[in-house]
């Protein structure tokens, strides 16, 4: 478990790494850290967004479910926008038995199971890829090769 990185810390961090980075306006202080502690940190949540132009929606999220939705938006044309920094709306619970294969670094996955959840939006960093997750949306190489970095 570490300590989450600062958001300095992170944006260099990405940068280092090679990655697009953009700054969303206000993203170093937009959290949901009111509802709850942020980190330590045990990993990453990728999910796609399930839409086109989607990065008002990660920013704002809806009337049931508030912004920000992940830290970082990651577009079609591979530019990651940070759009938050500490808790964000973005993994809801984990199976606790799955959680621990995780920071166990386990190379093996157990079948998840609901009982004893844990609160994913406090212990992982959250990424939402650009895509309408139908199967026929196509992950661009410049998404996919920023998504690796």
């Amino acid at each position: 478990m570490a300590t989450p990185l600062t958001a300095a810390r992170l944006l260099a961090a990405l940068k280092a790494e090679g990655v697009t980075v953009r700054e969303h306006a206000g993203w170093r202080t937009h959290n949901r850290n009111d509802k709850g502690p942020w980190g330590g940190v045990n990993g990453v949540v990728i999910h796609h967004t399930a839409g086109a132009s989607s990065l008002d929606l990660v920013w704002s999220g809806t009337a049931s479910l508030p912004g920000p939705l992940c830290h970082t938006h990651l577009a079609k044309n591979g530019t990651a926008t940070m759009v938050g920094h500490g808790r964000a709306n973005h993994a809801g619970t984990f199976a606790r038995d799955a959680h621990q294969a995780v920071v166990a670094e386990s190379p093996v996955h157990p079948r998840p199971d609901a009982a004893e959840p844990v609160d994913g939006n406090q212990h992982y960093y959250g990424i939402e890829i650009e895509n309408l997750g139908d199967g026929r949306d196509p992950y661009p190489a410049v998404q996919y090769d920023q998504a690796v970095r």
